[in-house]
Protein backbone atom coordinates (compact mmCIF):
# COMPACT_ATOMS: atom_id res chain seq x y z
CA UNK A 1 0.00 0.00 0.00
CA UNK A 2 2.82 2.62 0.95
CA UNK A 3 4.90 2.06 -2.38
CA UNK A 4 1.47 2.14 -3.75
CA UNK A 5 0.58 5.48 -2.65
CA UNK A 6 4.62 6.68 -3.60
CA UNK A 7 3.88 5.54 -6.89
CA UNK A 8 0.92 7.40 -7.25
CA UNK A 9 1.99 10.75 -6.13
CA UNK A 10 5.38 10.94 -8.50
CA UNK A 11 3.03 9.82 -11.13
CA UNK A 12 0.57 12.32 -10.82
CA UNK A 13 3.42 14.89 -10.12
CA UNK A 14 5.31 14.58 -13.33
CA UNK A 15 1.75 14.42 -15.01
CA UNK A 16 1.16 17.89 -13.92
CA UNK A 17 4.58 19.20 -14.31
CA UNK A 18 4.39 18.64 -17.76
CA UNK A 19 1.32 20.20 -18.27
CA UNK A 20 2.85 23.07 -16.13
CA UNK A 21 -0.07 23.58 -13.90
CA UNK A 22 1.25 21.57 -11.28
CA UNK A 23 -1.17 21.48 -7.85
CA UNK A 24 0.49 19.07 -5.62
CA UNK A 25 -2.90 19.54 -3.25
CA UNK A 26 -4.79 16.01 -4.02
CA UNK A 27 -1.17 13.87 -3.93
CA UNK A 28 -0.67 15.42 -0.26
CA UNK A 29 -3.86 14.71 1.04
CA UNK A 30 -3.38 11.40 -0.09
CA UNK A 31 0.05 11.05 1.33
CA UNK A 32 -0.98 12.47 4.55
CA UNK A 33 -4.12 10.62 4.52
CA UNK A 34 -2.17 7.43 4.48
CA UNK A 35 0.02 8.56 7.05
CA UNK A 36 -2.85 9.10 9.58
CA UNK A 37 -3.87 5.43 8.62
CA UNK A 38 -0.18 4.31 9.28
CA UNK A 39 0.22 6.22 12.83
CA UNK A 40 -3.24 5.37 13.95
CA UNK A 41 -2.34 1.86 12.86
CA UNK A 42 1.02 2.15 15.11
CA UNK A 43 -0.89 2.89 18.50
CA UNK A 44 -3.34 0.15 18.39
CA UNK A 45 -0.31 -2.28 17.88
CA UNK A 46 1.52 -0.67 20.47
CA UNK A 47 -1.69 -0.70 22.81
CA UNK A 48 -1.74 -4.61 21.78
CA UNK A 49 1.80 -5.42 21.95
CA UNK A 50 2.17 -3.55 25.20
CA UNK A 51 -0.63 -5.62 27.15
CA UNK A 52 0.87 -8.62 25.49
CA UNK A 53 4.38 -8.14 26.41
CA UNK A 54 3.78 -7.07 30.36
CA UNK A 55 3.97 -10.59 30.91
CA UNK A 56 7.43 -10.70 30.56
CA UNK A 57 10.19 -10.24 33.12
CA UNK A 58 12.07 -6.85 32.92
CA UNK A 59 16.04 -7.30 33.34
CA UNK A 60 17.16 -4.23 34.26
CA UNK A 61 21.13 -4.88 33.44
CA UNK A 62 20.73 -5.90 30.24
CA UNK A 63 23.51 -2.78 27.86
CA UNK A 64 21.24 -1.35 25.86
CA UNK A 65 22.34 2.20 26.70
CA UNK A 66 23.54 3.38 23.27
CA UNK A 67 20.36 1.89 21.77
CA UNK A 68 18.27 3.89 24.47
CA UNK A 69 20.33 6.97 23.77
CA UNK A 70 19.56 7.03 20.04
CA UNK A 71 16.04 6.26 20.55
CA UNK A 72 15.42 9.37 22.92
CA UNK A 73 17.73 11.57 20.56
CA UNK A 74 16.11 11.07 17.25
CA UNK A 75 12.44 11.27 18.69
CA UNK A 76 13.20 14.99 19.96
CA UNK A 77 13.26 15.53 15.65
CA UNK A 78 9.60 13.63 15.51
CA UNK A 79 8.94 15.72 18.55
CA UNK A 80 10.01 19.19 16.55
CA UNK A 81 8.55 18.23 13.33
CA UNK A 82 5.64 17.51 14.49
CA UNK A 83 4.82 20.49 17.36
CA UNK A 84 5.86 23.27 14.58
CA UNK A 85 3.15 21.62 12.57
CA UNK A 86 0.68 21.21 14.59
CA UNK A 87 1.03 25.06 15.25
CA UNK A 88 1.30 26.15 11.67
CA UNK A 89 -2.14 23.83 10.95
CA UNK A 90 -3.68 24.82 14.08
CA UNK A 91 -3.50 28.87 13.56
CA UNK A 92 -3.33 29.25 10.18
CA UNK A 93 -6.43 31.63 9.21
CA UNK A 94 -8.73 28.89 6.78
CA UNK A 95 -8.93 25.51 8.28
CA UNK A 96 -9.88 22.92 5.73
CA UNK A 97 -9.54 19.40 4.69
CA UNK A 98 -5.06 19.62 4.32
CA UNK A 99 -5.23 22.01 7.61
CA UNK A 100 -6.89 19.52 9.31
CA UNK A 101 -4.70 16.18 8.09
CA UNK A 102 -2.43 18.32 9.27
CA UNK A 103 -3.31 18.96 12.31
CA UNK A 104 -4.33 15.57 13.13
CA UNK A 105 -0.93 13.87 11.63
CA UNK A 106 1.00 16.24 13.84
CA UNK A 107 -0.77 15.30 17.02
CA UNK A 108 -1.48 11.73 16.51
CA UNK A 109 2.36 11.96 15.68
CA UNK A 110 3.36 13.28 19.34
CA UNK A 111 1.21 10.49 21.07
CA UNK A 112 2.40 7.87 19.08
CA UNK A 113 6.31 8.86 19.61
CA UNK A 114 6.03 9.00 23.17
CA UNK A 115 4.13 5.79 23.38
CA UNK A 116 6.51 4.08 21.06
CA UNK A 117 9.33 5.23 22.52
CA UNK A 118 8.09 4.17 26.03
CA UNK A 119 7.24 0.61 24.77
CA UNK A 120 10.63 0.45 23.01
CA UNK A 121 12.68 1.32 25.75
CA UNK A 122 10.30 -0.86 27.78
CA UNK A 123 10.46 -3.68 25.30
CA UNK A 124 14.16 -4.02 25.43
CA UNK A 125 14.86 -4.98 28.94
CA UNK A 126 12.13 -7.45 28.98
CA UNK A 127 12.65 -11.29 28.60
CA UNK A 128 10.72 -14.45 28.23
CA UNK A 129 11.69 -16.39 31.65
CA UNK A 130 9.40 -19.15 31.56
CA UNK A 131 8.77 -21.85 29.35
CA UNK A 132 5.40 -21.01 28.33
CA UNK A 133 6.51 -17.28 27.69
CA UNK A 134 9.04 -18.88 25.66
CA UNK A 135 6.69 -21.03 23.93
CA UNK A 136 3.67 -18.54 23.54
CA UNK A 137 5.86 -15.99 22.59
CA UNK A 138 3.70 -12.83 23.88
CA UNK A 139 3.26 -10.27 21.95
CA UNK A 140 5.77 -11.32 19.15
CA UNK A 141 3.34 -10.71 16.11
CA UNK A 142 2.24 -7.14 17.38
CA UNK A 143 6.15 -6.40 17.20
CA UNK A 144 6.34 -7.51 13.95
CA UNK A 145 3.72 -5.50 12.68
CA UNK A 146 4.80 -2.80 14.51
CA UNK A 147 8.48 -2.80 12.44
CA UNK A 148 6.69 -3.05 9.56
CA UNK A 149 4.59 -0.70 10.20
CA UNK A 150 7.99 1.42 11.17
CA UNK A 151 9.52 0.74 7.62
CA UNK A 152 6.44 1.93 6.09
CA UNK A 153 6.42 5.59 7.83
CA UNK A 154 10.35 5.66 7.20
CA UNK A 155 9.68 5.27 3.41
CA UNK A 156 6.71 7.47 3.24
CA UNK A 157 8.84 10.35 5.52
CA UNK A 158 11.69 9.67 2.82
CA UNK A 159 9.61 10.20 -0.30
CA UNK A 160 7.18 12.04 0.82
CA UNK A 161 5.70 13.33 4.33
CA UNK A 162 8.99 15.11 5.29
CA UNK A 163 9.20 17.10 1.62
CA UNK A 164 9.22 21.08 1.46
CA UNK A 165 6.50 20.55 -1.31
CA UNK A 166 4.41 18.21 0.59
CA UNK A 167 4.63 21.14 3.62
CA UNK A 168 3.33 23.79 2.25
CA UNK A 169 1.12 25.08 5.26
CA UNK A 170 4.46 24.98 7.25
CA UNK A 171 6.10 27.36 4.21
CA UNK A 172 3.48 29.66 4.59
CA UNK A 173 3.23 29.75 7.71
CA UNK A 174 6.75 30.01 9.05
CA UNK A 175 8.19 31.97 5.46
CA UNK A 176 10.47 29.80 3.25
CA UNK A 177 13.61 29.95 4.75
CA UNK A 178 12.65 29.59 8.30
CA UNK A 179 10.83 26.33 7.51
CA UNK A 180 14.15 25.53 5.56
CA UNK A 181 15.83 25.52 8.46
CA UNK A 182 13.35 24.15 11.26
CA UNK A 183 13.08 21.06 8.40
CA UNK A 184 16.82 20.97 7.93
CA UNK A 185 17.10 20.10 11.72
CA UNK A 186 14.51 18.07 12.21
CA UNK A 187 13.17 16.00 9.47
CA UNK A 188 16.70 13.88 9.53
CA UNK A 189 16.42 13.08 12.90
CA UNK A 190 12.57 12.25 12.68
CA UNK A 191 13.33 9.72 9.53
CA UNK A 192 16.70 8.76 11.57
CA UNK A 193 13.87 7.78 14.79
CA UNK A 194 11.26 5.87 12.21
CA UNK A 195 14.49 3.68 10.73
CA UNK A 196 16.25 3.44 14.03
CA UNK A 197 12.83 2.04 15.85
CA UNK A 198 12.70 -0.71 13.67
CA UNK A 199 15.78 -1.31 14.23
CA UNK A 200 14.96 -1.90 18.03
CA UNK A 201 12.07 -3.36 17.25
CA UNK A 202 13.71 -6.11 15.49
CA UNK A 203 16.00 -6.76 18.30
CA UNK A 204 13.04 -6.89 20.56
CA UNK A 205 11.41 -9.42 17.67
CA UNK A 206 15.22 -11.75 18.13
CA UNK A 207 16.09 -11.89 21.64
CA UNK A 208 13.27 -10.74 23.70
CA UNK A 209 11.76 -14.81 23.53
CA UNK A 210 14.71 -16.98 23.68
Amino acid sequence: GIIITIIIYFIYKDVRKQSEIFDSYLSVVLSKSVQLILICLVIGALSLAYKETRQLKIRWHTAIVFDEALVIFSSLGTYLFATFSLLSAGFTDHIQTLELLTLFVALLTIIECTIQTLFILDGLRRRANTARAKREKPGREFVALLIVLNISLWLLDTFLAKKTETNQIQVNFYDKITWTIIHTVTAPLSMFYRFHSSVCLSDMWQTVYV
